[in-house]
């Protein structure tokens, strides 16, 4: 491949397409043209989304999936919405001491669309967030009206932790055999106890 990209045949050209370049090996990236494609604005994607089919959940949709309209498309399709608000549900459960942190790590380890560390993510985010600005900041106006009474007395501390760890557990399981389960187990207790 090396070979290949230092001296290609005349008029060929050879795309390269990662939704990571940065875990590329930097002997291939320095061989290569570098051509990012940002999401459309989320105006954008919506008038989009609502040209393949009129509905009122597009908005929640792609805020689901980052502000991609295809993956949108795609959840859409896969009924995605009843998961993620099972998740949130189950997040949300967690963090007031009223879910299994055992089963809770067993159902997010059962993901196999990479969706579910990604949301965790962001709630987190947004509680960490909510702790040092106020909850009238969170992004997620159920979550925030679910765990109104736990905010106030969340360590942000623990959280930015959390979210550190949940970086790093993404790249772990793309690139190390690791016990996911465990993983998640132990990120569901530690999510615990930032809500103690």
């Amino acid at each position: 491949l090396l070979k290949t990209l230092e001296e290609p045949n005349p008029e060929n050209h050879i795309l390269l397409v990662s939704h990571a370049p940065w875990e590329l090996p930097a002997t291939i990236r320095s061989r290569c043209q570098h051509l990012m494609f940002p999401l459309p604005d989320k105006r954008e994607a919506l008038d989009w989304l609502m040209a393949q089919q009129p509905d009122d959940e597009w908005p929640e949709l792609l805020d689901c999936v980052r502000g991609a309209p295809l993956k949108a498309l795609e959840f859409k399709q896969q009924h995605g919405m009843d998961s993620y608000r099972e998740e949130k549900r189950r997040f949300a459960a967690l963090l007031s001491g009223k879910a299994n942190l055992v089963e809770v790590g067993e159902a997010w380890s059962k993901d196999e669309t990479g969706m579910i560390a990604n949301w965790i993510f962001h709630w987190t985010l947004d509680l960490a967030r909510a702790t040092e600005t106020g909850i009238m900041q969170m992004h997620d106006r159920e979550l925030a009206s679910w765990l109104k009474d736990l905010i106030p007395r969340m360590d942000s501390v623990k959280l930015f932790f959390i979210l550190d760890k949940l970086s790093s557990l993404q790249k772990g399981i793309r690139s190390r055999n690791l016990n996911v389960q465990m993983q998640f187990e132990t990120l569901a207790l530690e999510l615990m106890e930032a809500g103690e």
